[in-house]
């Protein structure tokens, strides 16, 4: 089969996949997304590289990370309304970085398990560690010293 044939065929096969609702590049960023968030802690900065390497629209990985960040379920204070999670310092949305409650309390769950493995070692030490985890996953340095300064507190 020549090369243009293949090419047509493949271009068919695709259009015929997504009107028939297989194949969605936007689920797919959000549930990736999601994937690497929750079970990695991927900050926004990592995921839309990730998401952008494996070719998917702007408009698409924007879409994720409105969902994931910044979840349907927020109200204007930026907290979610699905749960009573608990007082997040005075409701103070500033805290969490325009982060949903879901999302930051998602963060702030897996940064303290790092945080609390260095308990044996200088505080500085300690920020040093979780400020190179939180940059290498994506994070900016207002999310960083966010979760730092946060994480400091509770110990």
């Amino acid at each position: 089969m020549p090369v243009e044939q293949a090419d047509a065929a493949i271009d068919a096969a695709v259009t015929s996949m997504k009107q028939l609702g297989f194949v969605n590049d936007t689920e797919y960023a959000e549930a990736f997304a999601r994937g690497r968030f929750n079970r990695l802690a991927w900050g926004p900065a990592r995921l839309r590289m990730e998401l952008k390497k494996r070719g998917l629209s702007s408009r698409d990985t924007n879409a994720a990370m409105e969902n994931i960040y910044k979840s349907s379920s927020a109200t204007e204070d930026g907290f979610s309304n699905s749960d009573d999670i608990g007082d997040f310092e005075e409701h103070d949305p500033s805290n969490h970085v325009g982060f949903s409650k879901e999302a930051w309390l998602t963060l702030t769950a897996q940064a303290s398990r790092v945080w609390s493995r260095g308990s044996d070692v200088p505080i500085e030490k300690r920020k040093q560690r979780l400020v190179g985890w939180l940059q290498r996953r994506g994070y900016n340095w207002e999310q960083t010293w966010k979760v730092v300064n946060f994480l400091q507190r509770e110990t």
